[in-house]
């Protein structure tokens, strides 16, 4: 019984060490970050609030600009969660935390059909992004490296 309740204790403490990270941690995102490929210019750019972040995907060409992605990163139920609206998708799409430290998180889907991970790292003024995971049963990826604007 006192060892069921000891492992019990150990676990409790596991998941709360686990799911402390907070919207402050990742703080390091705000922003805008851009990058130029041919005549597009993408850019994420992320605000924060007292408990989430928010960031659009922007995509300028010429003289049209399109917002092809909103973001949210906040807690719910307890777990940092990061949010995908894209218009193609019937509904939001969330992804939990799995990985995180000083200028680095991971978000992970498993059930979702591309991607199942979401990376975000910064290195002095880039951020590099990363989606991966598999698409039917081929392992795809892409990266995306950004400049720091503001």
């Amino acid at each position: 019984m006192i060892r069921h309740l000891f492992i019990s204790t150990c676990f409790l403490a596991l998941l709360t060490a686990c799911s402390s990270n907070s919207v402050e941690d990742l703080k390091w995102l705000e922003g805008t970050w851009s990058r130029t490929y041919n005549v597009t210019t993408q850019q994420e750019v992320w605000k924060s609030s007292a408990d989430s972040l928010y960031g659009k995907s922007i995509f300028i060409t010429l003289e049209d600009t399109t917002v092809m992605e909103n973001m949210t990163i906040k807690t719910k139920n307890g777990i940092l969660t990061y949010t995908a609206d894209v218009e193609e998708n019937p509904k939001p799409v969330d992804f939990i935390l799995s990985t995180s430290r000083e200028g680095f998180a991971e978000f992970t889907n498993p059930n979702y059909d591309f991607p199942q991970v979401i990376r975000y790292e910064i290195t002095g003024d880039s951020l590099t992004t990363s989606i991966s995971g598999k698409s039917g049963t081929m392992p795809k990826s892409a990266t995306f490296k950004y400049g720091k604007v503001n």
